[in-house]
């Protein structure tokens, strides 16, 4: 019998991932990030680092950078002045700001998270769960946020009634009157939509469905990476008095990515929902979250929030007996 070369040898004792939605159901981790062995810590250690250091990426560098460089092409170096009065920036540079954390978002989310995925998998795509999906998974998808909102509305609701320090609470107050006035500030619908809907939806989705939540998945069960994904992303936009609305749905897009194996049926949920309030704040109605999650505000009455549970909670069902992998022989892939 001939030996095996070293090639088909490395392809054997290369670690991989289970995937049902894969060739093989496995995605072998072939890239120059992976430890000798699928380390359990190893996976919870790089979801961290990621979404850590994105954070830190895009307040600390890209969007101060980012901002002074639109800035200074604008109006020279006399567009510098308004950096110190926040509500001086947002009143004449609107547009700017919005610019500049959708360029930040790209520069700090999209492009590390790519880079990070190439380090850990050659096919970036699989690893991230970036795969086609049905038409009908992605209008079951859609429907969930949409039930799902008065649910969150009511959790933003409770969260309020939670009690928080008030140096937090006067923060997430200044936080929101600054979001006001960006939503309420003069900008073509086609741009907002762009900047607040698309780029949130594609960015925050990679990094923390497509990335964290497969790197936790390597050290904890679905369930608890789909939690955990979740609570990170409601901790993310620093909002503790809408912390329960957010983590509930970064939950919901964390399922959405596990149970359909595609990033799509997410991302097309936070844009939906992203746009929802864009749309809204062009009719001058009110538009106060800084996820374009929920209005903080407003109430809903008990019949909507029960009958959005049990629309909710049917979309769930429908997705549970329709989003299965599909069948196929399960082999080892050489690099799938």
């Amino acid at each position: 019998m001939p030996e095996p070369s070293p090639a088909s040898e490395d392809s054997t004792t290369r670690p991989s991932l289970p995937d049902p939605w894969a060739p093989g159901r496995r995605i072998t981790l072939d890239g120059p990030l992976e430890p000798a062995s699928n380390e359990t810590a190893f996976g919870f250690a790089t979801a961290l680092f990621a979404i850590l250091g994105a954070f830190l990426l895009f307040q600390v560098i890209a969007s101060p950078v980012i901002l002074m460089a639109i800035l200074v092409a604008k109006e020279g170096p006399d567009g510098l002045a308004s950096l110190g009065d926040p509500e001086q920036l947002l009143g004449s540079f609107g547009q700017e700001v919005l610019l500049t954390n959708a360029l930040a978002q790209w520069v700090s989310f999209a492009l590390p998270t790519l880079l990070l995925a190439r380090l850990h998998a050659r096919q970036i795509t699989a690893f991230l769960r970036v795969r086609q999906t049905t038409a009908r998974t992605l209008t079951l998808s859609l429907a969930g946020m949409v039930a799902f909102l008065p649910v969150a509305q009511w959790l933003a609701a409770l969260n309020q009634k939670i009690p928080l320090p008030d140096s937090v609470r006067v923060l997430d107050e200044q936080s929101m009157k600054l979001i006001e006035q960006v939503l309420q500030s003069d900008f073509h619908l086609v741009f907002g939509l762009l900047v607040m809907a698309v780029t949130p939806a594609i960015c925050e989705e990679l990094i923390f469905r497509g990335y964290a939540q497969r790197q936790f998945e390597r050290s904890v069960s679905p369930a608890m990476a789909i939690v955990l994904s979740g609570v990170l992303f409601g901790l993310y936009h620093l909002r503790l008095s809408q912390f329960l609305p957010l983590a509930a749905i970064g939950i919901y897009l964390a399922y959405l990515t596990w149970r359909t194996g595609s990033l799509w049926p997410a991302i097309l949920a936070h844009f939906a929902n992203n746009g929802v309030i864009v749309v809204v704040s062009q009719f001058d109605a009110p538009a106060d979250t800084a996820s374009a999650t929920v209005a903080q505000g407003m109430t809903m009455p008990w019949y909507s929030v029960v009958l959005g549970l049990v629309a909710f909670s049917a979309v769930i069902y429908l997705l549970e007996a329709s989003s299965r992998p599909p069948e196929q022989p399960n082999v080892r892939p050489r690099g799938a």
